[in-house]
């Protein structure tokens, strides 16, 4: 996704319109096409070249679809996925860790298991069930590396899915702040914010599974969008921008953004 186009989807769950177009590197938004999609998707997670998945926990449905460079899209597969998960994470080629928490004698755990999204937009499920500790976050970092975090204990750990779609737990572990968002494009780096305090920090995920803080700094009230480009999108109550992580983890290259839709879910796509 870092050599995306940041073509953005805008989706109104409740009645399914959907608006795309394209966000330039200067920060200028353009509209490029109108249509439905089906109401009620809780999740819309892109993959790579357009791709995209559709998840309605409600009744444990799947669907995908893929976004043309001129906004277009083409719906694919809907298919019944049997159980109900409760996140989902998209990897690299067409990779995806779904998780569902289950309790065992008064814990809760992880039950997750490997799909993967085929060019013509079918999915199957290429690995059996297998136990994770609990998570509240889930984060793809970039190569199928994946960092985990749990907010109520404030412990983290990372893995990977390799080549045939197991997984491999690097056996790492870490004590983090509180954060309520996690994001990451991609590169390694990983982008944590805490609304309750406005603390925003930085760091690093290596190939081996080790962790490094960047940077840290009070920023206020704000959300954060990973665009396709390796970009963030900050959404503030006096304005919109967009901005990356430097080698440092600090922001840089920010531009100032017009005329994203307001009142509807926002993803980039492609």
């Amino acid at each position: 996704m870092l050599n995306g186009e940041e073509l953005w989807l805008s989706y109104d769950s409740a009645s399914g319109a959907s608006t795309t177009g394209r966000l330039a590197p200067d920060g200028t938004v353009s509209k490029l096409r109108d249509f439905p999609l089906d109401p009620s998707w809780n999740l819309i997670l892109p993959a790579d070249d357009g791709m995209t998945l559709f998840y309605r926990g409600s009744d444990d449905h799947v669907s995908t679809g893929r976004f043309g460079p001129d906004g277009s899209f083409t719906d694919l597969v809907t298919s019944s996925l049997g159980i109900p998960f409760h996140r989902v994470t998209v990897l690299s080629n067409g990779f995806v860790m779904w998780n569902t928490t289950v309790s065992e004698h008064g814990e809760y755990r992880s039950a997750s298991a490997i799909g993967r999204v085929f060019d013509d937009g079918r999915h199957e499920f290429i690995s059996e069930r297998f136990p994770l500790d609990f998570w509240t976050h889930i984060v793809h970092v970039g190569e199928n590396r994946i960092l985990f975090y749990n907010a109520q204990a404030g412990l983290a750990a990372t893995g990977v899915v390799t080549g045939d779609g197991g997984y491999h737990d690097f056996g790492n572990s870490f004590h983090f702040d509180p954060w309520t968002q996690i994001e990451s494009v991609g590169d390694g780096k990983v982008l944590f914010y805490n609304y309750e305090t406005g603390l925003f920090a930085s760091g690093a995920v290596s190939a081996d599974g080790g962790f490094v803080d960047l940077f840290s700094e009070q920023v206020g009230s704000v959300s954060f969008l990973p665009t396709s480009r390796g970009r963030y999108v900050l959404f503030r109550s006096a304005d919109t921008l967009a901005t990356r992580l430097d080698d440092g983890g600090v922001f840089t290259d920010t531009v100032v953004v017009r005329g994203l839709p307001e009142g509807r879910r926002t993803a980039f796509v492609r």
